[in-house]
């Protein structure tokens, strides 16, 4: 019922900005004070400002907004850094100190969407450099999670455990439980990726136990996920299933925990439960379809039912083919050079600009390869981290992720781009 009221009373806003040119401060403020309790009402308010009517701070606001909400609000893409860099470059000019900090961290996040990662590097560590001078320890440890994010799409395993180990322990520093509470978490994840199962549950159990005083169903829901993945990597099915249906019964976001099960009723030959959980999910996004196709054709093989096979082995195909096609596209338009494990007293802290050195005109922006190929396929291009607070600092989305690990290279970079983020235990 909320909701319908907002977008009324925003469509009512935006009648009267015709006579009244301050109407859009006011959306942008009240789209900011809805991020916290409602970010999806939030995105429906921001979505309705026409941002080629905004002026320069405005403008820079409105980026600002969004980016903040691309870790509230699912399917909300971070904006394209040449707009991160403008807001940027108007926070600084202003001298708007805490928000230019803020918007160059989320500049790092629109580099990093990008596949622009050493340019993310930088930026990460020159955020981090600023907010040690500050004492932001929340803010350090949310850097230092996005840095380890980094190294794991880079294969760095043990460069990124030793992120997410300093973002623990400042994220406790700062005394925020929830954020803790995740990066213990994601510790237990990179262990599952070196193959270190017992020190993953031994970091998964302390989670946990601060997990349960939370009062937070999507904290807790990642929590069981992850619990479900070890042990179906152990070969202990029915623990598996049974924390995966927790998770599915207190999960606002229980796709990822749908095709976990999924997964887990395939490794247990259970081909009758898995089409049942199949037929659940909706096809209203390529990514869902996508994989709904991969796993039919694998189901209907094994039923020996080939001429099913075939037809979703035809359409998984079409939507991997044309996604490499496009991405092979896109990487051959940039020479990019691959991430560098390196320490961050060895990079130059810069600031970014644009190509010719000068901040971007927001009405004329190029756009990025690897933004388009993302729309082709209707895909979320934010990594499930949640906002900045305005007030309160900085927490971690606790999405819980799909539920297997990759056996090869390309297998792994698929389900990464589909899935939003790393797969597995996130």
């Amino acid at each position: 019922m909320k909701k319908p009221i907002i977008l009324l009373t925003a469509i009512i806003l935006i009648a009267l900005s015709g006579c009244n040119e301050p109407t859009q401060p006011i959306l942008l403020n009240k789209v900011e004070s809805l991020i916290p309790s409602q970010p999806d009402s939030a995105y429906s308010l921001l979505s309705t400002i026409n941002t080629d009517t905004l002026d320069a701070e405005n403008f820079a606001h409105w980026c600002l907004l969004k980016a903040e909400l691309s870790h509230h609000a699912v399917n909300v893409s971070i904006p394209l850094s040449t707009d991160m860099e403008a807001t940027f470059n108007w926070y600084r000019k202003h001298k708007k100190k805490e928000k230019a900090l803020k918007s160059k961290f989320y500049l790092g996040m629109a580099y990093a969407a990008e596949g622009e990662t050493n340019k993310a590097m930088d930026t990460y560590i020159c955020t981090y450099q600023e907010a040690e001078k500050n004492n932001d320890y929340q803010l350090m440890g949310y850097v230092c999670s996005y840095i380890a994010d980094l190294y794991s799409i880079n294969e760095f395993a043990l460069e990124s455990l030793k992120k997410r180990k300093e973002a623990a322990l400042l994220f406790k520093k700062a005394k925020n439980q929830r954020s803790y509470v995740c990066a213990l978490r994601d510790i237990c994840r990179n262990y599952v990726y070196i193959d270190s199962l017992s020190k993953a549950l031994t970091y998964l159990q302390k989670a946990d136990s601060i997990g349960k005083t939370l009062n937070d169903k999507n904290v807790y829901a990642s929590l069981l996920n992850a619990y479900g993945n070890i042990y179906a990597m152990q070969h202990k099915y029915e623990k598996a299933e049974s924390y995966f249906h927790q998770a599915l019964a207190i999960s606002k976001d229980s796709i990822s925990d749908y095709w976990a099960l999924i997964d887990l009723y395939f490794q247990m030959k259970s081909y009758n439960k898995a089409q049942t959980l199949l037929n659940k999910i909706p096809q209203n996004s390529a990514q869902n379809l996508f994989l709904i196709n991969k796993k039919k054709y694998q189901l209907y093989k094994q039923q020996k039912k080939y001429a099913d096979a075939l037809k979703h082995l035809e359409a998984y195909s079409h939507f991997k083919d044309s996604f490499f096609y496009r991405l092979q596209r896109i990487e051959s338009t940039r020479n990019r050079k691959p991430l560098q494990a390196s320490k961050a007293n060895d990079r130059e802290c810069r600031t970014p600009a644009t190509a010719n050195g000068t901040s971007a005109d927001k009405r004329n922006l190029p756009d990025s390869g690897i933004s388009r190929a993302l729309d082709l396929f209707q895909l979320p291009q934010t990594d499930g981290k949640e906002t900045l607070a305005a007030t309160s600092g900085y927490t971690r989305n606790p999405k819980p992720a799909v539920g297997s690990l990759y056996r090869n290279r390309t297998e792994k970079r698929l389900a990464e781009t589909f899935g939003g983020r790393r797969k597995g235990i996130n």
